[in-house]
């Protein structure tokens, strides 16, 4: 029973990693992408909104096509970032891929941030 655990501590170490790794990949994409927006001059309040933090960023669980004329269409894997919370169930955002903006639904969205704040704590309670 205990090599069963200290199999599954290092496969969450591993995924911890993986996520790790994905969070850097993503931090240098938007850092990439922001200094690429801002070569037009901006004021600080428009910068704040479209500037991505690793808190804003979302992944799409799936595939979503619009039912209401203001939703977002996304597919699954595809990095999105959330600039208003209307509800716990319907949020605003922008695609980090195409650039259009419009409503997503939070059940069908992801942070990494969190998903690697989970596993952290699951790996805590565990040891």
């Amino acid at each position: 029973m205990k090599a069963g655990r200290e199999e599954a501590l290092v496969e969450y170490k591993k995924e911890i990693e993986l996520l790790q790794e994905n969070i850097s990949i993503t931090s240098v994409q938007l850092l990439m992408m922001s200094h690429k927006g801002n070569i037009e001059k901006k004021d600080q309040w428009t910068q704040s909104l479209d500037t991505p933090t690793a808190e804003s960023i979302y992944t799409a669980r799936i595939d979503y096509q619009r039912i209401r004329s203001g939703d977002l269409s996304f597919s699954e894997g595809e990095q999105l970032k959330i600039y208003n919370k209307w509800s716990s169930f319907e949020w605003s955002g922008r695609s980090l891929v195409s650039g259009k903006k419009g409503d997503i639904p939070s059940s069908c969205v992801y942070s990494m941030l969190e998903s690697l704040q989970l596993l952290e704590f699951l790996l805590s309670v565990e040891e």
